[in-house]
């Protein structure tokens, strides 16, 4: 039996007894949206999480960092539908709400800017894709140091060599 078919059970009674605005059934949307995009229908994951977002955006100041766990699940299916651009104008939208409400050097922050790197680089802007992924790099060691698995994983975050091949290494910071 598919994990979705318990899921939406669950879904409807929240609605029913909570509301179709309420925090808890936008919840419930967006673990369903997940379960379905992991089974592969991304159609039907967008479209489910795309609502959840427009009734988020109701909810809440516009650029409320309460946005970014929405926004990043959306990035990411629209980019396994081969969507970049539309994945990084979500993930743009992460990092500017991390930079205002936590500012620029949080770890939050930088792992936002981390995955509008790969948003970008997938969208084939690999030379901006590569600056922000130095800058994110340089703070990260900055901030938390050599073996710093954020660190760590800023230095090859395409799992390629890309930044070694570029001389950016972390010895070389």
């Amino acid at each position: 039996m598919r994990l979705a078919n318990f899921t939406k059970p669950v879904l409807a009674q929240r609605t029913r007894v909570l509301g179709a605005e309420h925090s808890d059934t936008i919840d419930s949307i967006e673990a369903l949206a997940l379960i379905i995009q992991d089974q592969g229908d991304l159609s039907v994951a967008r479209r489910l999480q795309e609502g959840a977002l427009k009734v988020r955006r109701r909810l809440v100041a516009p650029g409320d960092i309460a946005l970014a766990p929405a926004l990043s699940n959306l990035a990411v299916t629209v980019a396994r539908q081969g969507d970049w651009k539309t994945a990084a104008t979500l993930a743009r939208e992460i990092v500017d709400a991390c930079e205002s409400a936590l500012g620029p050097d949080h770890r939050n922050t930088l792992r936002a800017k981390h995955e509008l790197a790969k948003f970008m680089k997938g969208g084939g802007h690999l030379g901006e894709s590569l600056h922000l992924h130095e800058l994110t790099l340089k703070a990260r060691v900055r901030l938390l140091g050599t073996v710093h698995e954020d660190t760590l994983e800023s230095e090859d975050p395409f799992g390629n060599g890309t930044l070694c091949v570029w001389g950016l290494r972390l010895s070389t910071l």
